[in-house]
């Protein structure tokens, strides 16, 4: 039984070695607002953006202070799909997971993509902590950016998110939140080669 255990961590260790080894993360920035409604039954717009999602990871795990952190776009961050995640400013390790951006060519789906492979259009299913399935839907677009010789730079990732945060013992009242992301520079430690194709 120990052995069968023992190589069970193995296989699931190596299969995340395999899929985590194609990601790299990203500078992410997100704008957005939240409806919900106050004491007296009044629909109010709530912010919703980078300083607000750290938030809620404190909410999530009690966390005292967001201080050396920030979020990250994680590139084929899960076998599902992308994921944002709460990262170590300076070297880019996991902290948190708040959103996984999954399913966009699963279950009959598809993406759309250009004739070189370089740009794609997808509809991704949103995920949180909260709930065990879907909590929204985020139109992202994934490019990649040449330089003048025709080579990868870097890659870009912009999207609208549509999710909800269900009440919860942190949160007292229904929010549905819309808004946008753009990534920017690479960040962590790891090298990582830029692809030539997205597929």
């Amino acid at each position: 039984m120990k052995v069968l255990t023992s190589l069970t961590i193995l296989v699931v260790a190596v299969l995340m070695t395999k899929v985590n080894a194609n990601g790299q993360k990203f500078q992410f920035t997100f704008r957005g607002t939240c409806w919900t409604t106050n004491a007296a039954g009044r629909f109010i717009i709530k912010p919703a953006n980078n300083k607000t999602l750290l938030q809620e990871y404190t909410l999530a795990t009690k966390a005292t202070s967001t201080k050396g952190l920030e979020l990250a776009y994680y590139y084929k961050g899960d076998e599902h799909g992308d994921t944002v995640e709460v990262v170590n400013t300076k070297d880019g390790t996991t902290v948190y997971s708040l959103f996984g951006l999954y399913f966009s060519d699963d279950f009959g789906r598809m993406s759309v993509t250009n004739g070189d492979l370089t740009q794609e259009q997808s509809i991704d299913y949103i995920y949180t902590h909260q709930v065990d399935h879907s909590a929204g839907s985020s139109l992202t677009t994934k490019k990649i950016i040449m330089d003048r010789n025709g080579k990868p730079r870097n890659l870009l990732f912009q999207g609208q998110m549509y999710y909800d945060i269900v009440p919860d013992m942190v949160h007292s009242n229904m929010q549905i939140c819309t808004g946008t992301f753009i990534t920017g520079k690479p960040i962590g430690t790891n090298a990582w080669p830029l692809p030539t194709k997205l597929q």
